[in-house]
């Protein structure tokens, strides 16, 4: 493959790396809980570790999601902060706590179109995967450490 500019190919190797970060988050929260060594993934160190996104982001709002998982609250809508761009996004829930999320496309995952990890302040994890629908509305299943199903909605951000 001939890319046309080093910063594509700068581009490209972000974005694979993120969704790489995505999966062994996803590994990490679905099974490694009883390895030692190494200090274990919190919440601030999340935050405190995030990159800045491979492209900039051309959405930027607050939306209300529907989310279902009991560290954020019962199933309903509650307010979220979107910054997103055709490739990734980050999303910060607000509900009985703040938890924060991250996502990446992944076309090749077929049938889903993608990965997602989620961190709350009291640093439970959740991950899983999401499907983009025909109006641009993302529907994400996953798991918490504790094998709580976890779901969340969110319509399109145009």
């Amino acid at each position: 493959m001939k890319f046309q500019s080093t910063d594509n190919a700068n581009m490209t190797i972000r974005t694979l790396h993120r969704i790489i970060l995505i999966a062994v988050a996803q590994i990490a929260l679905t099974g490694l809980s009883g390895c030692t060594g190494g200090s274990a993934l919190t919440y601030q160190n999340w935050l405190d570790h995030e990159e800045p996104p491979t492209f900039p982001f051309t959405t930027n709002k607050i939306k209300h999601v529907e989310v279902s998982w009991s560290r954020i609250g019962p199933k309903e809508s509650y307010d979220a902060w979107i910054r997103s761009n055709v490739i990734e996004g980050r999303i910060e829930f607000y509900g009985y706590q703040t938890c924060y999320g991250q996502y990446a496309r992944d076309d090749g995952m077929y049938p889903a179109n993608g990965r997602w990890v989620i961190i709350c302040a009291d640093d439970s994890f959740a991950s899983g995967n999401f499907q983009i629908n025909d109006q641009g509305g993302i529907s994400a299943t996953g798991a918490d450490t504790k094998g709580e199903w976890v779901t969340f909605d969110l319509a399109p951000t145009h």
